[in-house]
């Protein structure tokens, strides 16, 4: 275990921080000093469509969710899951949309 982690490191696929170890495409995409974006919302999905889903948030109005706008494990975007997440919520062409940042918990 520890040698394949050393190539790793060797290579620069993972880098040290602190105690941990990190990939270095994370680090390249969410600095570890960067702050957190967006606030943390309840996301119901209600309807799944080919190339987006409308999502119902904090069960007060829709929004699309494209899968561009998603970082998260995909087994929760399916008709029905609830999950709570930090997203920002704006208006793309005229309509709601929902960029979620980070999956904090699946209910």
């Amino acid at each position: 275990m520890r040698r394949g982690l050393a190539r790793l490191v060797r290579d620069g696929l993972v880098k040290r921080v602190g105690d941990r170890y990190v990939t270095a495409a994370a680090l390249r995409s969410k600095p570890v000093a960067a702050k957190a974006r967006g606030r943390i919302v309840t996301v119901e999905v209600e309807k799944v469509y080919p190339g987006f889903a409308v999502v119902l948030v904090d069960d007060k109005f829709r929004a699309k969710l494209e899968p561009s706008t998603y970082n998260g494990p995909r087994e929760l975007i399916k008709k029905g899951r609830r999950f709570k997440a930090r997203a920002t919520i704006t208006k793309l062409d005229g309509r709601t949309a929902i960029l979620i940042h980070d999956v904090v918990e699946a209910i």
